[in-house]
């Protein structure tokens, strides 16, 4: 250690170390105001454990993805809802099938990222949609670590899932199948409604294709959620509870989930009539109670749900995958057709990004504008003479 006099009367106690990223040699300083034995023994502490912390984020920089995984999982839990993280430890099954546990995480690269997606997508059994979200969450884990300052870079960054030409044609097809046609609207109701079994799941269908919720927004949906014309849409049920005595409700999907959302007559009209059924059965309704429950007073779950849809659909030759979310679809593509600005149809289903309204919408108003060219030509007929040139 050398110690160095300032102009100002001060002293610079100074240590030079080798920088171990560099492994050139550097120095690093403190100033005191005095030099004595008890300052030079103070600045030497302060020198050493200031070395110490360079020396230490070398060493933690050689982390293994294992030991990386480790410290950042319980971390993204207490960060994230439950229903985001529960998928995590299925999805690093097939990063670890490229990126070792023992891999230094320092030497993960674009080469090895992008063996991994060739292998789950490009030549692969996996999904587009399901390979992106395994992706997204590498790329999560990696920029902890960047943050973290054990990378410099994130190489996930510069890999891009694209997707197959085979794909983008399925794509297109599965479109119409997002929505329902009003045809189908009026057959799935129909049914619904002249099954007396069948009740709940007529009240939830339609309230669902009035709203655009998504089912967990429904599920969460209690009566001080509503005030006679609105209801207010404040999280999403957590799933893992069957019992409504252990319902818990979550926040929502993200900040523009948080929204109110104003019925039309039909849809208030459930609702008091729910109210009206519930007092009926178990008494005077309290403002936290759920608003969309059995006649066990529990919720209706969303399997349950989507088999009575798909059992509906099979058995009027509805063919479409129908589940809840078609209903949602539906509902913005019944907008769509409206003419309703995309920035409001975001706002009332509680889309952050304009990618769903936009692809669905694009469709639908494409698809107007054929049977609007359809329409035309069927009212004005072909011109049997010849033109005049």
């Amino acid at each position: 250690m050398y110690v160095e006099k300032l102009k100002n009367g001060k002293f610079r106690y100074g240590e030079i170390y080798l920088d171990p990223y560099t492994e050139k040699w550097r120095k690093t300083s403190i100033v005191l105001e005095k030099d004595t034995k008890p300052a030079k023994r103070e600045a030497q502490r302060i020198l050493n454990e200031r070395i110490a912390i360079l020396e230490k984020k070398k060493k933690e920089s050689d982390i293994t993805f294992r030991e990386l995984y480790e410290e950042w999982f319980p971390i993204y839990q207490k960060q994230v809802k439950h229903s985001t993280w529960a998928d995590m430890p299925e999805l690093k099954k097939h990063i670890d099938t490229y990126i070792d546990g023992d891999t230094l995480v320092k030497n993960i690269d674009v080469d090895l990222v992008d063996k991994l997606i060739h292998s789950m997508y490009t030549f692969g059994k996996y999904s587009f949609n399901y390979t992106k979200k395994t992706k997204s969450r590498l790329s999560k884990i990696l920029e902890y670590a960047k943050a973290k300052k054990y990378i410099e870079r994130n190489p996930v960054r510069e890999v891009s899932v694209v997707q197959k030409n085979e794909d983008k044609e399925k794509s297109k097809k599965k479109l119409d199948e997002k929505y329902l046609e009003p045809e189908e609207i009026d057959k799935l109701l129909t049914n619904l409604s002249n099954n007396s079994r069948r009740k709940l799941p007529f009240l939830v269908a339609d309230f669902l294709l009035m709203t655009g919720l998504r089912f967990g927004e429904l599920q969460a949906l209690q009566y001080k959620h509503f005030d006679g014309k609105t209801i207010y849409v404040k999280g999403t049920l957590d799933t893992r509870y069957s019992s409504i005595e252990e319902a818990q409700v979550t926040t929502t999907k993200n900040i523009s989930s948080t929204r109110e959302v104003d019925l039309p007559d039909k849809a208030v009209m459930i609702l008091n009539q729910l109210k009206f059924d519930r007092e009926i059965t178990f008494g005077k309704a309290s403002e936290k109670d759920f608003i969309f429950v059995n006649a066990n007073g529990q919720h209706f779950g969303l399997n349950n749900f989507n088999r009575i849809l798909q059992k509906t659909a099979q058995e009027e030759g509805i063919d479409k995958d129908l589940k809840s979310h078609v209903l949602r679809h539906t509902h913005i593509s019944t907008l769509a057709e409206m003419n309703i600005p995309i920035k409001a149809i975001m706002a009332r289903v509680g889309h952050a990004d304009a990618s769903t309204t936009l692809e669905i919408y694009n469709h639908v108003t494409n698809k107007t504008r054929a049977d609007v060219l359809k329409e035309l030509n069927s009212y004005f007929p072909h011109v049997s003479h010849d033109l005049k040139k």
